[in-house]
């Protein structure tokens, strides 16, 4: 449906709300013999008078709103006759396509249906392959795998099918395949794929039954927000609700720490707005809510905190304000309050031009040799001030090269954690933080662990019983044997000694270690070492107990190289598209914002 008949519908709506009239009812439908035209005209014309739209359009909106409420009142009745849950499902197809003229399917199945049963239906009533459409109901990707009912969805459930329907454009497997790429990462505990960080590039560390989940869902967004940047609507819209449910997974206290679960339900609704998906008012509401909180909770109502913590340098997150501020906005206009959009609108208006990058001044800056993106980023932050946005460079500079380095102690910190820590998680950055006071490591990290990383008592329990803290440090040698099987085939000595060491003589974890210290190219060379080493397997004239051993090392490591391998490779894929540019998300021209500013102002001053 075009804007300009959406806005009709809402404000015909919204009339017959106040009025209270029923148009499901007589004297505007009888049961008998259905519509009653001469009322539906008598009831237009006041309308057209009232709102200022022509007769033509307000009896189209009346027949049309009255059509719907017959069409559930018959699918309510219906469901309880039958127990099937009846969904209205719009459908969205690829960009290239007329998002004007969307086609809506009203659909009815019984709530054991699995979702594959859906999906294989639903792609035969669109004569497409079923791998190129994907379905979301409720802000949710429907699971193949589970029944209706499983997934939480009841009766008069809306949805949207999402059609992909180019060639080689199969949206099901690409999400299918981001996702299996993104699990062999997280399996391979490798540090240079899994380190996490904020914006200032400190270390992010979290307890690893919810650093597993996050980390997911992190990979998953960024994912999502290559196909944003190309404008692939669809296809983001899915990565970012299968993002989504993994953050879902996440306890509300971590949710808090990480920004990005804000930025992921804006991004959300900016989707639905871009993909004109209006069915889905309330969930994009209940996601700016989210939006507001987090806004609320790091800056205050206004940002007053933001500009204590930050001074006048707060362009960038302005920026992401105001896209809050139009979506907002949108949604105003969508729910008939006008007066509340228009206000918005306006205020979006003032925020971009406020925004606006003076050209003459990012060359100026260019010319001295500041790359594009950070330059961009520092004028908006400084007004478009050049000496302020040079400061602001440096002291970003600086302030990242000092996070960085504290976080290369954090990890080498965490290596020492991993020997000591057993069942019990301990915080490498308070780890840290202790160390720094003086007191060593291992005391450190055993304070922590009985004060559940509490830094006040940890500090207190070093002070007044770190004799009886020492005493509790495991003391732990190398096996002999383990050392020798693990440098017969090519190990350094002393870096086996202190990975059997680290991880208490578990062979499985002190070869995943050390193989964590060589370059893929070192693979082949060690895969050499094995054959030659793995031909004493199968010689029956030195058979026994320490040649079981070392096959046993062999196989543990012949596997470790082949997962370390796929999780390099999965790496290299689920990159191809992903920005390593840091910030790169801030770098906003806000083109598609004045488009859209633009359309409802004038949807709003008809």
């Amino acid at each position: 449906m075009a804007l300009s008949a959406e806005d009709i519908i809402i404000q015909v709506r919204q009339k017959l709300r106040s009025l209270g009239v029923k148009l499901w009812l007589e004297p505007y439908y009888f049961e008998e013999i259905g519509p009653n035209e001469s009322e539906l005209d008598i009831l237009a014309k006041e309308f057209s008078e009232h709102l200022s739209i022509p007769w033509t359009d307000c009896k189209i909106a009346l027949c049309e709103l009255q059509d719907g409420a017959i069409e559930k009142l018959r699918a309510r009745a219906l469901s309880e006759q039958t127990g099937e849950v009846i969904l209205k499902a719009q459908v969205v197809k690829k960009k290239n396509q007329d998002n004007d003229n969307f086609l809506v399917l009203n659909l009815k199945y019984p709530p054991t249906i699995l979702g594959a049963n859906i999906y294989e239906d639903i792609s035969h009533k669109l004569e497409c392959d079923e791998n190129n459409i994907k379905i979301i109901i409720g802000g949710k990707v429907l699971q193949k795998e589970n029944s209706l009912i499983s997934q939480g969805i009841k009766n008069k459930a809306q949805a949207i099918i999402l059609v992909s329907t180019e060639e080689n454009s199969n949206i099901h497997e690409r999400v299918r395949k981001a996702k299996e790429d993104a699990f062999l990462i997280l399996s391979s505990k490798n540090q240079e794929f899994l380190t996490m960080e904020d914006q200032d590039g400190n270390l992010l560390h979290l307890p690893p039954n919810e650093r597993n989940s996050i980390i997911l869902a992190l990979a998953l967004y960024e994912k999502g927000r290559s196909a944003l940047k190309r404008r692939e609507y669809e296809e983001a819209l899915v990565l970012f609700l299968e993002s989504d449910e993994e953050f879902s997974s996440c306890q509300s206290e971590i949710l808090n720490k990480v920004d990005n679960y804000a930025l992921l339900n804006l991004d959300i609704v900016w989707c639905y707005l871009c993909l004109k998906s209006f069915s889905y008012l309330q969930d994009a509401d209940r996601r700016l809510k989210i939006c507001q909180e987090n806004f609320e909770r790091s800056y205050g109502s206004d940002m007053c905190r933001l500009f204590k913590l930050k001074g006048n340098l707060i362009g960038n997150e302005r920026a992401l304000v105001m896209r809050f501020h139009l979506l907002q906005g949108v949604l105003y206009y969508h729910q008939n309050k006008r007066n509340e959009a228009y206000e918005k609108l306006l205020v979006v208006e003032s925020e971009i031009s406020q925004l606006e990058i003076d050209e003459e001044k990012l060359l100026s800056m260019l010319n001295m040799g500041y790359d594009l993106l950070e330059t961009k980023i520092a004028l908006r932050a400084c007004y478009n001030n050049i000496n302020e946005a040079i400061n602001f460079i440096a002291e970003r500079k600086a302030a990242k090269e000092q996070a960085r380095k504290r976080a290369n102690k954090e990890l080498d910190i965490g290596n020492k954690i991993r020997k000591l820590e057993g069942s019990e998680w301990v915080n490498p950055k308070s780890v840290t933080t202790l160390v720094e006071m003086g007191f060593v490591t291992e005391i450190a990290i055993m304070a922590l662990k009985k004060t559940n990383n509490d830094l006040t008592q940890a500090i207190d329990l070093i002070q007044n019983h770190g004799e009886a803290l020492k005493a509790e440090i495991p003391k732990v040698e190398p096996q002999c044997d383990l050392v020798d099987e693990l440098c017969s085939l090519g190990f350094k000595k002393e870096m086996v000694e202190t990975a059997l060491k680290s991880f208490l003589n578990n062979k499985e974890e002190a070869i995943e270690f050390l193989l964590k210290l060589h370059s893929e190219d070192d693979f082949d060379n060690i895969l050499q070492v094995i054959e030659n080493e793995n031909s004493l397997c199968f010689n029956e004239n030195v058979a026994g107990p320490s040649t079981d051993n070392k096959c046993n090392v062999i196989s543990i490591v012949k596997k470790q190289i082949k997962k370390e391998k796929e999780a390099k490779e999965a790496y290299e894929r689920f990159a191809e598209d992903v920005s390593n540019v840091e910030d790169e998300y801030l770098d906003m021209n806000f083109v598609e914002e004045k488009n859209i500013v633009k359309e409802y102002k004038l949807l709003l001053t008809k």
